[in-house]
């Protein structure tokens, strides 16, 4: 029999394997308008974005019913760095360094002027190196995280398809490549992320546009996609950037 959990104590969480781990974008995901500071000083708001990677070939049976499931990491995680929109004007943003190493190159003067639809990103594979951090509040418990994103060399062959659903989401983007309004991607989404959305001005705005209340609370995880069950990995040309 496994150690007893006591009230109050913050369960272990199930790790990833850590080291380099083949993936493909599973979220994006626009959390709107957050409020910033930087070692406790408050800094002018900022638009955040962060990403969710399904590590395709590492699984677990979190749930007896579903058996064996990938793992998935959000990018970056909370309470950590930060990623803001930002264009290309002299020195470039970190969410750009990261696009550019995960792509395995610049942006050329041409991409720069048109700028990036960031939907384009959803279900590309990537490299993610993923390591056990130990919990600020309680360095006995550790999560794992990604610290780098990287391109997928050719070498490695063919990377296997998602096996959750893919989801991008954009405040005021009502209709998708998907097919998907921002509310039902919105509904889709664990209650923690939808909080943090919650806060942004932008989705406030949103919702009393179109008179839209939460029909959820969110669900505790990223629903399969059946559609996906007997889908051979995609051509190359789909993996490209």
């Amino acid at each position: 029999m496994g150690a007893k959990q006591k009230p109050g104590q913050r369960k272990q969480s199930i790790q990833a394997p850590t080291g380099s781990r083949v993936a493909r974008c599973l979220w994006i995901i626009d959390y709107g308008t957050q409020k910033q500071e930087y070692k406790g000083v408050a800094k002018d708001p900022a638009r955040e974005i962060a990403f969710k990677f399904e590590n395709v070939n590492d699984k677990h049976v979190f749930d007896e019913a579903k058996g064996p499931q990938p793992f998935t990491l959000l990018y970056p995680n909370f309470g950590g760095m930060k990623y803001t929109f930002s264009e290309y004007q002299g020195k470039k943003s970190k969410l750009w360094e990261m696009i550019d190493s995960w792509r395995g190159r610049e942006f050329s003067e041409e991409e720069k002027l048109e700028g990036l639809d960031m939907e384009t990103m959803l279900k590309k594979p990537a490299l993610v190196t993923v390591q056990a951090k130990p919990s600020k509040n309680n360095p006995a418990i550790k999560y794992s995280n990604i610290t780098a994103i990287t391109n997928v060399p050719k070498e490695m062959g063919k990377v296997a398809p998602l096996t959750n659903e893919a989801l991008f989401f954009e405040i005021g983007n009502m209709k998708n490549n998907q097919g998907m309004t921002q509310f039902e991607v919105f509904e889709k989404f664990p209650k923690f992320i939808q909080e943090k959305i919650a806060l942004s001005p932008e989705w406030l705005a949103e919702c009393v546009k179109h008179k839209y209340l939460p029909k959820t609370e969110g669900t505790a995880a990223p629903a399969t996609n059946e559609e996906d069950d007997d889908v051979m990995a995609p051509p190359d040309d789909a993996d490209a950037f």
